[in-house]
């Protein structure tokens, strides 16, 4: 039901907004969490004991306000976080504003199973539930260190059965050959001790085009590349039923891919390289602002 003939009383609706914006009060001893639920929106306010749950769900609705779900505070324990997170920054700009002779390629490395990973699939309700289907004998891994290039989305990759320092020198060499123009190419890597591997800093030595520029510490949401894993997963390793043919994985890994090798605008909106975020804006302020 709404009060005040048909109205809800905005002063109301600005006392239960400002209310929900902090958590309820609670005790252990109630062991009622520190999530708002109906019923205890209703006790927190006198005005809607003659309210019916489904009426103040209703009543919620109408005012915007809505079950919602919550999304973990991004946090970096570097003291240098800002600093770093402003030469990234900088550095899209610049490949925005010359995107021939600036190159970016955001660097991660990633590791699958012979196993399919277990998800949720549609099935009938009177058959079993489906398998996640492993073979003997035991499991098997592959290790891939992978880039994003962040103004066309090309894919670099190189698979090895172990990411040690040589094989991801080997890697920034293959990055090195695939842009033959650039004036720089930058790096991003994560804090990882094998990207400062002596095998890597001689590499480094030998193309000083090309150089590392290292994120904050803990701050995945800074490196695109992580959602073209996860897309990966969704296309390939999720609920596979390839598990008794290792080759035949990874020749489906490489597959998905190479579709990249030559850039993809679906994979930059995937990733966050393109649309409104912050990175996708620092590379659009480049672009505008290019002579």
């Amino acid at each position: 039901m709404v009060t005040d003939g048909g109205r809800f009383d905005q002063e109301k609706q600005i006392t239960i907004k400002e209310r929900l914006r902090h958590p309820p009060t609670s005790t252990p001893e109630e062991a009622q969490g520190h999530c708002w639920t109906l019923k205890r929106i209703q006790a927190e306010f006198a005005f809607l004991a003659d309210y019916t749950l489904s009426g103040i769900w209703h009543l919620l609705q109408r005012q915007k306000i809505r079950l919602r779900q919550g999304r973990p505070q991004q946090y970096s324990p570097d003291p240098k976080y800002k600093a770093k997170e402003q030469q990234l920054l900088a550095r899209l700009t610049e490949v925005g504003r010359r995107p021939e002779q600036e190159v970016l390629i955001f660097t991660d490395e990633f590791t699958y199973h012979r196993w399919p990973l277990p998800a949720p699939t549609w099935a009938p309700l009177d058959d079993p539930p489906p398998l996640a289907e492993r073979a003997d004998p035991g499991e098997k891994q592959r290790r891939i260190v992978g880039g994003v290039n962040a103004w066309q989305g090309q894919v670099t990759y190189l698979d090895a059965e172990s990411i040690t320092g040589a094989v991801f020198g080997q890697f920034l060499r293959r990055v090195h050959r695939a842009y033959p123009e650039a004036e720089r190419i930058t790096v991003v890597v994560d804090n990882w001790p094998t990207h400062e591997a002596k095998a890597v800093l001689k590499v480094l030595a030998q193309l000083p085009n090309l150089e590392l520029l290292f994120l904050p510490t803990y701050s995945p949401w800074l490196n695109p590349i992580e959602k073209l894993w996860d897309w990966l997963k969704e296309a390939v390793l999720r609920m596979h039923p390839l598990a008794g043919r290792w080759s035949a994985l990874m020749d489906e890994v490489s597959d998905f891919l190479d579709q990249f090798t030559d850039g993809s605008t679906k994979l930059l909106r995937r990733v966050g390289l393109a649309g409104d975020g912050k990175l996708a804006q620092a590379i659009v302020t480049g672009f505008d602002g290019k002579n």
